[in-house]
């Protein structure tokens, strides 16, 4: 016996096994149910979601012999011999190749001889839209007078093709995408009945790439059951025969383009190419997944996500206006992308663009570092430094001006000294900086500036806030003394636990003059470019571990 493909074998034959399309089912089933058959219809909606099933249950209900409620008893003589596929009275015709003006003179020709077996001579029409011009004009006539004995069903996934003058002498049934849980009782039925072994990871990634079409599901859980040979079907079987990569990837890729990674970026798309990754789906995935991210950052509802997780929200490093600026790149750049034949050319030319965005992000020589303004509201006086702190201030720094100005002499403008703990410090705080904590940094600068707490009073001489990681910032000030002023505290331990006394989290502040920054991008940029990796700030190195949770703790207490 020959093989039956699964959307073959499990094709509803009445409409009680139809799913999804209720209002479909019920006003067909009460036409028959109270005959009161109509002799058009147009059947609508996307591929694979039970057009043409619908079609054949409908034209085998309104001939069954003893109708249950308006469906097809599957036992009489009528549905048995429509079931067999013998049957001369259902005729279904493809419009792809039967869509010009002869086939439809045919039609017309035949339709006037009554039905030989059957209550009713139904014409099932697919891909209805490939009818041209002129076969419309043909069948015009024929579909404004339908014999009593005839009834037409035009079936297509583009409506708006159907000439106004058809649908106006028809009536209309637009079918929906099948839910999540609709695609997931179908996959049960299908593996509870074939016996296969298939893991729920499995179930979920077929259930997504079917995007809501129940002959896909089918289609593609056929074609991984025949990979599998008998043995579990697992989520990585699916991303191997469909050329994907999972979540975690498309994140890590995404994460690599937000640092302007080029040689990781191509490298990546390199390694997809040559192991048959579709490139199409990729794409599509990334803006799913951007999209979710958007969903949170405006409504704060894991529930509403399709994708990704609580874990998968937190290591996408975007914030809102980038989200909406990289997914109208991609969205932009896709449809092109899908009628390139060079695949691998223009996902790199997206690649390229969409780095564009993140150009503010990593330094002043490949990517200008983010800078955010510290803005001081002159109208509060209780933000400005006040005359004892810059008496204060003044006096300190006339303490260690000559050193500085020795040291600044000595310097060399165009290298950096990577023997510099600040310099290093600069380093990782660069490699491992977004603008996520750049925000939190800026707010944190402002508590910090609005409290009067001995040396943390130099906190209003900065000007900018330039760039920040999680456990560190570097603010820029005018005045190189200023700068070294603030270094000279930064790394103190009770001067960072007075400042957690203020903010919630342990952060080491350091500072530099606009020119000391830009030799330092330079610095980060080339040794980057060289493989350069750096880790994140070990905060422990600075001061202990119990004085971090001292600091907490005195926050939490305040």
């Amino acid at each position: 016996m020959s093989h039956i493909s699964f959307y073959r074998k499990y094709r509803p034959k009445k409409f009680a096994e139809v799913i999804g399309q209720n209002h479909v089912v019920i006003t067909l089933k009460n036409e028959i149910k109270y005959n009161r058959i109509f002799n058009g219809y147009i059947l609508s909606g996307p591929k694979g979601n039970g057009k043409t099933t619908i079609a054949k249950i409908f034209a085998k209900a309104m001939n069954c012999l003893q109708p249950i409620d308006g469906d097809c008893c599957e036992k009489c003589e009528n549905c048995l011999l429509i079931d067999s596929s013998n049957c001369s009275d259902i005729i279904e015709l493809d419009a792809a190749s039967n869509n010009g003006v002869d086939e439809a003179r045919n039609i017309v020709n035949n339709i006037k001889y009554l039905p030989m077996q059957l209550k009713k001579k139904v014409y099932i029409i697919d891909e209805a839209h490939m009818i041209t011009t002129q076969g419309w004009n043909a069948l015009l006539k024929t579909i404004e007078e339908i014999p009593q004995h005839a009834v037409f069903i035009f079936a297509t996934t583009e409506f708006h093709k159907i000439p106004a003058t058809i649908v106006s002498r028809c009536q209309y049934f637009n079918l929906n995408k099948f839910n999540e849980q609709e695609l997931v009782n179908v996959i049960e039925k299908v593996i509870k009945t074939e016996h296969i072994n298939i893991s729920q990871e499995a179930k979920v990634e077929i259930i997504k790439l079917s995007k809501g079409h129940a002959r896909d599901v089918l289609t593609m859980l056929e074609q991984i059951y025949s990979l599998s040979n008998g043995k579990e079907i697992t989520v990585e079987n699916v991303n191997d025969i469909f050329g994907l990569i999972s979540i975690d990837k498309k994140i890590e890729f995404i994460n690599e383009i937000i640092k302007c990674n080029v040689e990781k970026s191509l490298s990546l798309i390199n390694f997809y190419y040559d192991n048959g990754i579709n490139f199409e789906i990729l794409c599509e995935g990334i803006i799913t997944i951007l999209i979710d991210k958007i969903i949170y950052e405006q409504t704060n509802d894991i529930s509403l996500l399709k994708i990704l997780t609580k874990e998968n929200i937190n290591s996408i490093l975007l914030n809102v206006e980038q989200l909406f600026s990289f997914i109208n790149v991609w969205e932009e750049k896709i449809t092109m992308f899908k009628k390139n034949n060079n695949e691998k050319f223009y996902l790199e030319k997206i690649i390229f663009e969409s780095m564009k965005i993140f150009s503010n992000q990593q330094n002043n020589v490949i990517n200008d570092i983010p800078t955010a303004k510290i803005s001081v509201d002159k109208s509060k006086n209780d933000e400005l430094p006040n005359a004892d702190q810059l008496f204060s201030l003044k006096e300190i720094k006339n303490e260690i001006k000559q050193d500085v100005e020795k040291e600044l002499k000595l310097s060399n403008n165009n290298t950096v000294s990577n023997n510099s703990n600040f310099d290093s410090i600069f380093m990782s705080i660069a490699d491992n900086s977004n603008l996520y904590h750049l925000s939190e940094r800026k707010n944190d600068l402002e508590l910090l500036k609005q409290n009067n707490v001995d040396e943390i009073n130099f906190f209003v001489l900065a000007t900018k806030i330039v760039v920040s990681s999680e456990y560190g910032a570097v603010i820029q000030f005018e005045d190189p003394i200023d700068a070294k002023l603030f270094n000279n505290y930064s790394l103190n331990a009770d001067f960072i636990n007075k400042i957690n006394k203020i903010i919630p989290k342990p952060i080491i502040f350091i500072g530099f003059t606009k020119d000391k920054i830009k030799i330092l991008a330079q610095e980060y940029a080339k040794n980057k470019k060289n493989g350069v990796k750096y880790d994140n700030i070990d905060i422990t190195k600075y001061f202990s571990k119990n004085r971090i949770q001292k600091a907490y703790e005195d926050f939490l207490n305040k």
